[in-house]
């Protein structure tokens, strides 16, 4: 699986996590919508790498699989879910 792949993966993992986490106005019993998704935007170049579960140190895991092609981790998660987000190019990207 490319690198590409793999992110492209964990981007749509994260937010079907996110999805699946978000209350229902069925089940919250209020019938507003608490985020307009219509307003949400993509942020250009960044991306959301989730890992396995069963990985020690999202940090060193962030650094190693960043240093490989440029790209620059700018968050890491360890508490929800591991991962953490990168910034790349399109050249990085590809």
């Amino acid at each position: 699986m490319t690198l590409k792949s793999r992110l492209l993966a964990g981007v749509f993992y994260a937010v079907s996590a996110a999805m699946c986490a978000l209350p229902t106005s069925a089940q919250s019993g209020n019938d507003r919508a608490t985020h307009s998704f219509a307003e949400s935007q993509p942020v250009p170049g960044s991306y959301i790498v989730v890992l396995k579960r069963h990985v020690d140190n999202p940090a060193a895991e962030a650094r190693s699989i960043t240093s490989g092609f440029g790209g620059r981790a700018r968050h890491v998660f360890s508490k929800a879910l591991k991962g953490f987000v990168v910034s790349l190019s399109d050249a990085e990207l590809a």
